[in-house]
């Protein structure tokens, strides 16, 4: 479906977000199709809304930085697949049971936390 056709260039052009079809012609046809129904279901105002509430907090004189109250994630609260390779079939099947992703949209995600 053709962005314009459909209002989509004319909504993230009123919000500022026109790049998301930066690459629009380098898509096929099914990834066009995908992008306009994930960017259809997206409020760029409400989001940009949310964007600048939080960098209005971010500089207030008032607030304390962010970075001064953030700490690490204990190491006892995290899983590690390089250390509990006995949870992570688990953690499979439990992503398996209760997910909403369909099956060709998946991936894993790996992260390393350095206390």
């Amino acid at each position: 479906m053709d962005p314009n056709a459909s209002g989509l260039a004319m909504r993230l052009a009123e919000a500022g977000q026109s790049h998301l079809l930066q690459f629009w012609k380098k898509l096929g046809p099914k990834e066009q199709a995908d992008l306009n129904h994930d960017l259809q279901g997206m409020d760029f105002k409400e989001i940009n809304g949310f964007f600048q509430k939080a960098m209005e907090t971010s500089s207030s004189s008032k607030q304390e930085k962010m970075d001064a109250r953030m700490e690490p994630v204990p190491r006892e609260v995290l899983g590690s697949v390089t250390r509990d390779r006995e949870s992570l079939k688990d953690w499979e099947l439990t992503g398996e049971l209760h997910s909403t992703v369909p099956a060709h949209r998946k991936c894993i995600h790996t992260a390393s936390v350095y206390a």
